[in-house]
Parts: C-alpha cells; structure tokens; sequence
C-alpha cells in the first residue's frame, strides 16, 4: 500500500474512477487501501497527479448481470463446432460434386449434390439447398433428362423470388441459358448423326456460356 493513497466507495456510481466487478476484491480494496494492484492493472495512475496529494480514490461495485453458465459454454462451444464441420464438409462435398459432374460420373455427382441437400438442412441455409437441387438440374441435363431438369429450375425460380436472393437469381440463369443452349446442340448432333442416335455424347459442358447482347 502507498502511503496518501486513498479508496473509499463512490456516492455516485457513474461518476467512479474504477469500476470492480468482483465483490471480494471490492471488499478488499476498501479495507486494505491498496492501490498497488490498481496500478499494476491500470498503469493510467501513473499519469493521474491529483491523486497523490492523498485525495480519495472513489470505486464502484458493479455486479455482473449474467452469470458465466458452462453448461451453456459447453454447448455453444459443440455448436461451434458443429457448424464449422458442416462448413468443411460442403466445401469438400462441393469440391468432389464438381469433379465427378466433370468427369462424367454422373450418378456419384447426384449423390453428392443430395449430400450438399442434407448439409444445408443442417446449416438451415435454404439459399444452398437450392443452388444444390440446381446442381441436381445440371446433371439431368448431361444425362439427356431436360423436361426434369426444366422443372427443377422452374421450381428453384419460384423459391428464388421467396428468398429475394439475387445470387441464386444469376445462378438460375446462367442454368437456364446453359438449359437452352445444350437442348439446341443435342437437335443439331441428333440432325447429323445418321446411325444409332443413343450413343450421342454431350461435352458442351467444356464450354463457357454467355449471355449476347439483345
């Protein structure tokens, strides 16, 4: 303890120099005059002169309105958690989704689509739920199925304009542009293809779309 240095209870509590939270160390500093630990907490004191003359140093007890629950620690701790695995796991489904649609393994891209489904219930992002029933429209597109893959876009348009989503909007047009684009190439190869018209193959997906000015 300094010798002048003084602490006694503030009559105002806004107009305190320090505020202490904790009710035993409130007690202790009103008892014992120590300001030594005041100091060593708030090393302002040091530049503070008016205090030295041995005027009083007014604190103020403020309690603490919400008590630190564990319990709730612990859980909000397993959200956390929660969350940042489901996060992880869309950018790697997401990932695998993209290179098995590239590499023409259709079915394993459906199932990863439905996967990203499943992690979006999760995350309760319906934003990402559609963008991935899109990548469903996508593969039914590859495999030939555009009356399907028309109505699942036609549907994700619908759940677009609920959600105002104008992200979701550009990526349901760019499918429609793509939809329209591949049902005009499939007539024309089906046109040219004088033998057995099952074996057409679709690579219009190695191509960028764009839209052309009107």
């Amino acid at each position: 303890m300094t010798s002048g240095k003084r602490v006694r209870p503030a009559k105002n509590p806004s107009k305190a120099l320090v505020y202490v939270y904790d009710k035993p160390l409130y007690k202790y500093l009103l008892e014992s005059n120590d300001l030594g630990y005041l100091e060593n907490v708030f090393p302002v004191f040091e530049k503070i002169s008016w205090w030295k003359d041995g005027k009083w140093i007014e604190i103020a007890f403020v309690p603490c309105l919400y008590r630190l629950s564990m319990s709730w620690c612990y859980r909000a701790t397993r959200f956390t958690h929660a969350v940042v695995a489901l996060v992880t796991a869309n950018a790697y489904i997401s990932t695998l989704g993209g290179g098995y649609f590239l590499c023409r393994h259709l079915n394993q891209a459906k199932l990863m689509a439905q996967l990203q489904i499943c992690v979006s219930q999760g995350l309760q992002d319906p934003i990402l739920a559609s963008k991935c029933r899109v990548n469903l429209a996508y593969g039914a597109m590859a495999q030939g199925k555009f009356n399907r893959a028309a109505k699942i876009l036609l549907k994700e348009k619908e759940n677009a304009q609920k959600l105002n989503s104008e992200d979701l909007h550009n990526v349901l047009h760019a499918a429609q542009v793509y939809l329209k684009k591949t049902i005009v190439l499939h007539k024309e190869l089906l046109q040219h293809q004088e033998t057995d018209t099952r074996r057409v193959v679709d690579e219009y997906y190695r191509q960028r779309v764009v839209q052309t000015e009107s």
